[in-house]
């Protein structure tokens, strides 16, 4: 039987591994599949962001997805790979926001990825990134004439 300091070694370590690019997460994508997809994939899958951008938040939608505990930031935070896997999920985020539109209206449920994107980012890289994105998505939305939430 697991104590709890294994089993929260083993969630550290699935999670960990998926950011590194050596796991799955409960959909069966790798992380270079997901920054790989197209934008309709990105768009139609529901899943992914939790695991891509994992928070402290717990998801209203896909139970499976992982919530941070302080060893699982801890652990993200040291390793240099999941660093650069993050940079490369913003980097790939803000060019699916760039390429499409239709995220531009009242109560879109990408405003809860973006909100989500910018919680990981601040906590997993630092603030600087999370204000780089919020700076992205500002500039995008000020040309809009409808109001993101």
């Amino acid at each position: 039987m697991l104590t709890l300091g294994q089993n929260e070694e083993a969630c550290v370590s699935a999670l960990l591994e998926f950011l590194e690019g050596e796991g799955l997460p409960g959909h069966g994508l790798t992380i270079d599949e997901i920054l790989a997809s197209s934008n309709d994939q990105l768009e139609r899958d529901h899943q992914f962001i939790q695991w891509v951008f994992p928070n402290r938040q717990p998801s209203r939608f896909n139970w499976s997805a992982p919530v941070l505990t302080e060893a699982e930031i801890e652990g993200i935070c040291q390793s240099g790979v999941a660093a650069v896997y993050l940079r490369r999920a913003l980097a790939r985020m803000r060019k699916f926001y760039s390429e499409t539109d239709a995220w531009m209206a009242p109560k879109d449920h990408n405003h809860l990825r973006i909100t989500r994107i910018l919680e990981a980012a601040a906590l997993l890289l630092g603030i600087d990134e999370a204000r780089r994105f919020l700076h992205f998505v500002e500039e995008r939305v000020s040309n809009g004439e409808t109001p993101v939430s």
